[in-house]
Parts: structure tokens; sequence; C-alpha cells
């Protein structure tokens, strides 16, 4: 009896680790795509929402980028004088360069952040398949009491707390 317990033990662990490695797989071919096999439709619509907003942001910086870039090269063809088709007449090519920066570096952070994005897309799904054949029942219990503890150094004692876990079967 002991040894059928446990060969069905192992074959309930098997397949929850196939069903995280599906889900895992599922999610890094698309994104959300893992959290719907984990039956999590919720969080579909937030990672494409985050995914959205920070693609549509990384656009936006890099078109700003190019912008400033471009009325850079336009000002240094032009032997730094400023023509009618300058695009930033009241800037100048330091408050140029300036802005340009910090448009690239925001564009940079966007893409780093959509990448994190994904990572975590593939995390979550991966923890919320091995996560689904955990055990939450009434049986678990935790107590939290006050305790003396005697010391050896002249008779003091000692005042803490006490955690107690019990786990039933």
């Amino acid at each position: 009896m002991l040894v059928l317990n446990s060969v069905f033990s192992q074959e309930k662990k098997i397949p929850a680790l196939k069903t995280a490695v599906k889900a895992t797989l599922l999610s890094t071919a698309l994104p959300g795509l893992g959290q719907v096999y984990n039956k999590k439709y919720w969080k579909v619509p937030i990672i494409y929402a985050a995914g959205g907003a920070l693609s549509y942001f990384a656009i936006s910086n890099h078109k700003e980028y190019k912008d400033l870039r471009d009325a850079i090269n336009n000002r240094q063809s032009n032997n730094n004088l400023t023509s009618s088709n300058d695009a930033f007449p009241q800037l100048s090519t330091d408050q140029l360069r300036t802005r340009k920066d910090h448009f690239r570096r925001q564009r940079d952070y966007n893409i780093i952040f959509i990448g994190l994005l994904y990572v975590a897309n593939i995390i979550d799904a991966n923890v919320d398949a091995h996560l689904r054949e955990f055990d939450v029942n009434d049986d678990l219990s935790m107590n939290l009491s006050p305790i003396v503890i005697p010391t050896n150094s002249f008779n003091n004692l000692s005042f803490g707390l006490s955690l107690t876990l019990r786990l039933k079967k």
C-alpha cells in the first residue's frame, strides 16, 4: 500500500511540471497565452495595456529623438546659422543636444521596461502553473503566543513571541 501511494504521488508531480513547462512556452511564444492556459484571464488585458503604453512612449520618444537629431544635423551643415526651416529656432544647439539625449534615454528605458514586462509575463505564467497544484485547506494553522525564557545571567527573564505552525494531515 505504501508503494502504491508513492507511485501515485509521483504521477501527480509529473503533470504539474509538464503544465508549468507548457504555460511557460505558451507565454514565451505569445505574451498572455500562458495566463489564458492557467485560466487567469484577467491578467491578459493588464499585460497588453502595459505593453501598449510602453510601446507608445518608446515610439513617441524615438520620434522626438529623431527630430532633434535632424535639427542638430541641419544646424551643423549650415554652420550653426539659424535658417527659416529650423524646427526649433528658440533653442540653442546645446539645448537641442540635451533634449536629444533626454529623449534617447527615455526611449531606451521604455525598451528595457518592455523586455522586463515580457520576462515578468513568462515568470508569472510559470509560477501560476506551479501553484495550481498547491494544497490550501483548513488543516493548516498558525499560533502566535507570548513566551518567557529564563536566562543564566543574573537570574533574569527574557520575553519573546513563540510562533507555532501545525501542518495536520
